[in-house]
């Protein structure tokens, strides 16, 4: 188990702090070297949190998982006898989405000051929505 542990580690890397992107209107849209570094991060810790999930799920159902390579890739194995448990394996299964599904909705339902590009060019601005009291929502009624 500590070798599969090791390579996880190894192919999720360690986190490194990004300084966040400043861009002014006269500046090329093309992303910067602090964009990638974000980038990769994010997927590093969303890659760990999935196989975190999976491993936690095992051992809070108790059995013990363990990572080992299946056709070269490591692969996390539940320990779970999927024709006895056949419910237990399916959590285990699915609980590594379920993890990825929590923290998409998070990152997009929980408000912050910098909106991603769906938040700040494709949602409408409040002052773009006609309210009842504006003189254009008064005519179209």
């Amino acid at each position: 188990m500590i070798p599969g542990l090791i390579t996880v580690l190894l192919l999720t890397g360690s986190p490194a702090t990004a300084s966040g992107q400043r861009y002014s209107s006269g500046d090329p849209a093309e992303p910067s070297d602090s964009y990638w570094k974000r980038f990769a991060v994010g997927a590093r810790v969303s890659l760990l949190a999935h196989e975190s999930a999976h491993i936690l799920t095992s051992l809070a159902l108790g059995f013990h998982p363990y990572i080992a390579f299946d056709k070269g890739r490591p692969t996390v194995f539940s320990g779970i006898d999927s024709h006895t448990y056949p419910h237990k394996q399916f959590l285990f299964s699915a609980a590594g989405l379920t993890t990825q599904v929590l923290i998409d909705e998070a990152m997009l339902d929980i408000p912050h000051s910098r909106g991603g590009a769906i938040e700040g060019e494709s949602l409408p601005a409040e002052s773009a929505r006609p309210s009842s009291t504006s003189p254009s929502a008064a005519t179209a009624q």
